[in-house]
């Protein structure tokens, strides 16, 4: 068995998926439950995850480029009772994507994932500069 995570990212190039990416993961159960809480800065408003917002104001300049958090196309994974759900931005919303998060969180059944579901996420929280 290998590490189960959830999480946020960010894509900085959709264009090229080998580019640096920006993903941040959390070591949970298939239950959805973190493992070690206590020994993460966890900043979520429910304290089991990131937020976007605070955590990209936590990163250096020669990261963000001086962008705002909402600038580069993103999404979170969560999971629940062995189901991961990856909520994001259209623009990225592809199976490449899928393919490498399943392999980076490790979503699938040897860590108890039996679904794996992406949900296109074209609402004003996930908007980015390919939105304007």
């Amino acid at each position: 068995m290998t590490e189960l995570f959830k999480g946020i990212f960010w894509i900085t190039d959709n264009e090229d998926w080998n580019a640096e990416q920006l993903i941040f993961c959390i070591p949970v159960t298939p239950m959805g439950e973190v493992i070690e809480p206590e020994k993460l800065d966890l900043n979520s408003k429910n304290v089991d995850n990131y937020n976007h917002r605070l955590l990209w104001e936590t990163l250096p300049v020669k990261i963000t480029h001086n962008k705002p958090y909402n600038y580069y196309p993103r999404g979170r994974i969560e999971i629940k009772r062995g189901k991961a759900v990856i909520y994001a931005n259209p623009n990225i919303c592809c199976e490449e994507l899928v393919s490498l998060l399943v392999e980076i969180f490790g979503l699938n059944e040897e860590n108890g994932i039996v679904e794996v579901n992406l949900m296109v996420d074209g609402s004003n929280h996930y908007k980015c500069y390919l939105d304007r």
